[in-house]
């Protein structure tokens, strides 16, 4: 019985060690076979990258070593060796490193730079650990002929299309490289891939110009990763080039000799750009760059910079773009505003010009912030001034003699609008100003109006105009209703309703001086004292 328990108790403790030196084996297949001792034959596969000509595959047994492929040409690349990896960590010892699964060995090449060819791209930036995503991307310096840009298979066309094999986010520079011409055209027209990948990008030192592009898209229209432009020899850059480049933060062309309309619209996320204190600016080149906090200029010029770098200002008085403004802003040393200075900003919500005595077209257009303007002095309201400025309510111009057309367009909250000193208000001042009540106050003698005053305004509309008692007879009979009931009479009131008054419009002579438009039966007009 005792011999019995006791050859139990042995088998147990047998078994129990068996179990335990039969560890189950994790992994891959491969990796079982290699950990068991087991497999074979083996594959062995040879990756060039560029070079060759390219070493035929190898069978190996396990424990095998590898034979060394004959050397291969790649125009002027020197073969550093085969690696483990793709990302070349581990150089592979013909020597000594024997096979124990299916192998595949990479070719490192020594590349000089800049990179001469296009075949070079793609294993360069293998080769490379970064460039796997925005926050690290890299240098990719080239020395090739562009070609004519805009053309299938031209260099540019290849370039990109070598950089969508790549998959990396490079820093573009192609200072070294020629192009047909003189002028840089990234071709909005077709869209490759490739240019999301470029963060930044240096243009040949050939090129003496960028293209424009359209009021849709800028020439640099797929670049939405593009964060810095460098052109150290562009002396144009022609209208809409980088219109919605909505992630460029600098740009930098310090030979700039002129900036074309809109060059640089809807880049929402610029932050500074770099350009001489003499170049032209032909109109509203950073409309809509509300980030734009520098402008940094080199050398003497009309051009000069106020409010910290902010504001971009010509011989000291006239105000050229302030893009960047926000809250209340008093510009006390600036007499006229030349340019769509503000169009598009979204944050500037006072704005008080004590000596401006006249502002240009758009120059606060689409300020949809904006609630107060003071311009005491100002007798010029150009075209288009104040359009889609939505949050102004109340408008008081005591010296403005002049209003431009659609002065007021789509100011839909205006209430009070005072214009003492008015001589003419041009056709379509205040066209679709919604449906709420409107007073504006006149001077003693009633200004010259244009048709359609009152233009797109398609339900019923209040409109009180308020004259001194001095008012001269012009205006007609005081108080006053103009309403559905006469449409067609011709009267001031009536011409202020849409049918236009000029007594200096020799075209209008025959027909008394009034216009040729049409009454908006849905304004309702009141003469009134105030």
């Amino acid at each position: 019985m005792k011999r019995h328990i006791f050859g139990f108790i042995l088998c147990n403790i047998i078994l129990a060690a068996l179990l335990t030196a039969c560890e189950p084996i994790e992994g891959s297949i491969e990796e079982v076979k290699e950990k068991a001792g087991w497999g074979g034959p083996y594959t062995v596969t040879f990756m060039s990258n560029g070079g060759g000509p390219e070493p035929e595959l190898q069978i190996k047994e396990r424990g095998d070593k590898i034979s060394e492929p004959p050397l291969m040409i790649f125009h002027d690349v020197t073969f550093v060796g085969w690696y483990k990896e793709a990302n070349f960590i581990n150089k592979w010892d013909f020597d000594k490193d024997t096979v124990s699964r299916n192998t595949t060995l990479y070719a490192k090449w020594n590349f000089i730079l800049p990179l001469t060819y296009i075949d070079y791209v793609v294993p360069y930036l293998n080769g490379l650990a970064g460039g796997t995503s925005v926050s690290n991307p890299v240098d990719l310096p080239m020395k090739i002929n562009l070609g004519v840009m805009t053309s299938p298979g031209s260099g540019w066309k290849n370039l990109l299309q070598a950089l969508v094999s790549a998959n990396k986010y490079v820093c573009l520079d192609l200072s070294q490289c020629t192009m047909s011409g003189t002028q840089f055209n990234p071709d909005n027209s077709s869209f490759i891939g490739s240019e999301s990948s470029i963060l930044s990008l240096t243009l040949p030192a050939v090129a003496d110009s960028i293209s424009g592009g359209y009021i849709a898209g800028g020439a640099f229209w797929g670049f939405y990763r593009l964060k810095e432009i460098y052109g150290n020899n562009v002396t144009f850059i022609d209208e809409y080039a980088f219109n919605g480049t909505y992630s460029l933060e600098k740009a930098d062309f310090p030979n700039a000799e002129k900036i074309e309309y809109k060059a640089f619209c809807n880049c929402t996320a610029l932050q500074s750009i770099r350009i001489p204190a003499t170049v032209e600016i032909v109109w509203a080149p950073f409309q809509n760059c509300p980030s734009l906090t520098m402008f940094n200029l080199i050398g003497v010029g009309p051009l000069s910079v106020k409010e910290g770098g902010k504001a971009l200002v010509m011989f000291d008085t006239l105000l050229m773009s302030y893009p960047s403004a926000s809250g209340t802003i008093t510009l006390d040393y600036i007499t006229s505003i030349d340019q769509p200075a503000f169009a598009g900003n979204k944050s500037l919500q006072i704005a008080n010009f004590p000596n401006v005595t006249g502002i240009t077209q758009d120059a606060f257009g689409e300020c949809t912030a904006l609630r107060e303007i003071y311009l005491p002095n100002a007798e010029i309201i150009g075209p288009f001034a104040f359009s889609y400025c939505t949050s102004l309510s109340q408008i008081d111009f005591p010296e403005a003699t002049y209003i431009g057309v659609l002065a007021f367009y789509e100011c839909n909250n205006l209430i009070f609008v005072s214009l003492p000193k008015a001589e003419k208000i041009e056709y379509n001042a205040f066209q679709n100003t919604g449906t709420g009540n409107l007073y504006i106050s006149l001077g003693k003698n009633p200004p010259s109006v244009g048709i359609k005053i009152f233009n797109v305004i398609f339900d019923e509309k209040l409109v009180t105009v308020r004259v001194p008692l001095d008012a001269t007879g012009d205006y007609g009979p005081i108080p006053a209703v103009y309403d559905i009931l006469d449409t067609t009479t011709k009267n001031w009131g009536n011409a202020l309703r849409g049918i236009g008054y000029d007594p200096n419009n020799p075209l209008w002579s025959s027909n008394d001086y009034y216009g040729d438009g049409t009454v908006n039966e849905n304004v309702t007009l009141k003469i009134e004292y105030r």
